[in-house]
């Protein structure tokens, strides 16, 4: 079976591509690589979901994660095309209204 492999892709300084599958051991690589991002200390961030495959349970756990480093940093942060997958569980979790596209 092919390893997948999950990317971070810069589109521009404030606009970042999310593709691949997220689970669990991808999660952590992930939320370094935006962390590492954040604390450049974009005024916006905006990720962007549309390439993300596959999500696991861990993907809203991330999701929150996220936000809360933009948060401490005073990034605003967007997410655009989260996959129909995460805003299910999402909605499991009653976390569902924090994720707001724009």
């Amino acid at each position: 079976m092919a390893k997948k492999i999950i990317q971070v892709h810069k589109i521009t300084t404030e606009h970042y591509q999310i593709s691949g599958d997220i689970t669990f051991k991808t999660a952590m690589p992930i939320l370094n690589e935006i962390q590492d991002i954040i604390s450049k200390s974009p005024q916006n961030l905006k990720i962007d979901l549309t390439k993300v495959a596959y999500s696991s349970s861990v993907s809203v756990a991330l999701l929150l994660q996220i936000m809360t480093l933009s948060c401490k940093q005073k990034v605003n942060l967007n997410y655009v095309n989260i996959p129909q997958d995460i805003i299910k569980l999402a909605k499991l979790s009653n976390v569902a209204t924090i994720f707001t596209q724009k």
